[in-house]
């Protein structure tokens, strides 16, 4: 409930403090006078964008903070989601500087502007003829329906598991064509990998095949030079191993009387056992070595196989080579891999949708057994507000298998202000006092079932006066023994249905015209009402209509 409204520097608003309580309250004024001005610094704390033209003097900023008693909303939680100071009466501020920029704050604490937006549409519906035309959108009738039902846990589970459905099928169109491309790829990635894995690339064996080239290429010459050094040590007529054994023979006569000569003799002797292991060696290097041509050509044709798959993969080593098969393998297994995730994905989709289709089953249920009540109170109320020859009716079609944001039901009103007419939808059928009614009637079924916010009732009375302007006043007057309501209105029947009476006027102050607002006692009440039936002097007839509208 609006408890305060405060307003600073706000287009012909200067300063503007009101109080307001519960029950109904009418809002009266001349045209031009700042009604409007009033609503549209409420919609500011309510979450609507603002402009640096709207400022009252560009030299200050503008401030409009509201007041609200929120204890019967149940809103901790949100308060909680949002990281908010939670309070039974909580203020939210919004300041405009001169440059248009502007900034939110909910008991203190700064918000988006969208949080803001959540917030205020749970403090304050405002009914003006937006909102209206908004009765012609079908999204717009089942809600309505909804609300009625109390549908609103129903209806957040439904959101959920829809939401999952979507996800998954996206995800699961999204493997189908990748699949797809895929499959076209993966005869190519396959040729590349069995290539790749035929030619039996193994780092270790690249490093052996380049030696055994070397050494096959290079064998004539190793043969050659290990079988001179074997004659050099062994096979000359004067060779190193006769000359060492000749020196050793020198040395044994001496070596037994001097210990160190005995020692270098048998470092000799160790020698020369050592060389004649080396003639052995080199003899057998010598014998055993043979240019192969066969060989060659068979690891030469292993070389160019791995030169050649490195330049048509513009690779540079072996190891990128490696690295290619092992990225083709990855592929190819994912790519024959996808028809597993795939089905798996499937068979997921298969139990959300049951969950789905039995949520959206209960949903639809709901609104069919509400619908002939919803149908049967309209009809009663649209006599009360003056349209007695007026028909409603709902049109409901399911599509079992087709599932949107709100279900499978397809519902469309159907309304017809002619008696004998053929009802058809709202948007043709309806005129702008028919809807504005029409409206009305829809939100006082919402507040018999549902807890609304403060309700504003912004050109209610488009198209109407009279005796159905009294109905539609008794209605609002109704909807306020449980809620919060505000009518802005220029006709006096309504206004004289009003708990309290706001006024709002235009006045000079220092050569600048300001518009300000007051509340009505009975006396200037009276008068008021008077001069919205006879104009500005109202006659004693005026007066007296005005007293009895007023009951006194």
């Amino acid at each position: 409930m609006l408890l305060h409204l405060k307003i600073k520097n706000y287009i012909l608003i200067r300063n503007l403090d009101i109080d307001f309580e519960e029950g109904f309250a009418v809002i009266t004024g001349e045209t031009g006078a700042g009604k409007s001005i009033v609503l549209g610094a409420l919609g500011l704390i309510l979450g609507e964008r603002a402009e640096s033209k709207q400022l009252f003097n560009d030299k200050e900023k503008c401030i409009i903070e509201g007041t609200f008693n929120i204890a019967p909303y149940d809103l901790k939680s949100f308060f909680e989601e949002k990281n908010l100071d939670y309070d039974d009466i909580t203020i939210i501020r919004r300041e405009i500087g001169e440059n248009g920029k502007s900034r939110a704050f909910v008991n203190d604490t700064p918000v988006t502007l969208y949080d803001l937006k959540e917030l205020g549409s749970l403090l304050v519906d405002v009914h003006s003829q937006h909102e209206t035309l908004q009765l012609n959108l079908a999204k717009y009738q089942i809600g309505f329906i909804d609300a009625y039902c109390g549908n609103k846990i129903l209806l957040q589970q439904y959101a959920t598991q829809y939401r999952q459905y979507r996800v998954a099928q996206i995800e699961l169109q999204s493997l189908l064509e990748q699949e797809s491309q895929m499959k076209k790829d993966l005869d190519y990635f396959q040729f590349q990998f069995n290539e790749l894995h035929d030619a039996q690339l193994n780092e270790e064996e690249y490093e052996t095949i380049q030696q055994e080239i070397d050494l096959l290429t290079n064998a004539e010459e190793i043969k050659t030079n290990a079988l001179l050094a074997v004659n050099v040590l062994t096979e000359q007529e004067i060779n190193i191993l006769d000359q060492l054994n000749e020196v050793k023979q020198v040395l044994s006569g001496v070596a037994k009387i001097h210990a160190p000569l005995m020692d270098l003799s048998n470092r000799l002797q160790s020698s020369i056992i050592e060389l004649k292991d080396i003639s052995r060696d080199l003899r057998h290097i010598s014998e055993s070595t043979f240019a192969d041509a066969e060989k060659i050509e068979i690891y030469n044709n292993k070389l160019q196989t791995i030169f050649n798959l490195q330049k048509k993969h513009q690779v540079q080593t072996l190891g990128d080579l490696l690295k290619l098969c092992q990225e083709l393998e990855l592929k190819i297994n994912s790519i024959t891999g996808f028809d597993e995730k795939i089905n798996a994905l499937k068979s997921g989709i298969a139990t959300s949708e049951k969950q789905l289709q039995s949520t959206a089953a209960e949903l639809s249920e709901r609104r069919s057994q509400a619908i002939p009540k919803i149908t049967d109170s309209l009809k009663k109320l649209l006599l009360q507000v003056g349209l007695v020859n007026a028909a409603v009716e709902f049109e409901h079609r399911i599509n079992e298998k087709s599932y949107n944001e709100t279900g499978i039901d397809k519902i469309q009103l159907l309304f017809t202000g002619n008696k004998g007419s053929a009802l058809t939808p709202i948007h043709k059928a309806a005129s702008g006092g028919e809807l504005s009614r029409l409206m009305l009637c829809i939100k006082y079924l919402m507040a018999q079932t549902t807890l609304l916010p403060t309700l504003i009732f912004d050109e209610i009375d488009t198209g109407i006066s009279g005796e159905v302007a009294l109905k539609v006043g008794a209605i609002m007057q109704q909807m306020s023994q449980n809620h919060q309501v505000f009518a802005i209105t220029h006709l006096p029947q309504i206004a004289s249905k009003g708990k309290n009476h706001f006024y709002v006027y235009k006045e000079i102050q220092d050569s600048i015209t300001v518009s300000q607002i007051r509340k009505l006692d009975d006396v200037d009440r009276q008068t008021e009402i008077a001069k919205m039936i006879g104009g500005e002097k109202p006659s004693e007839t005026a007066l007296a209509n005005a007293r009895e509208l007023l009951g006194n």
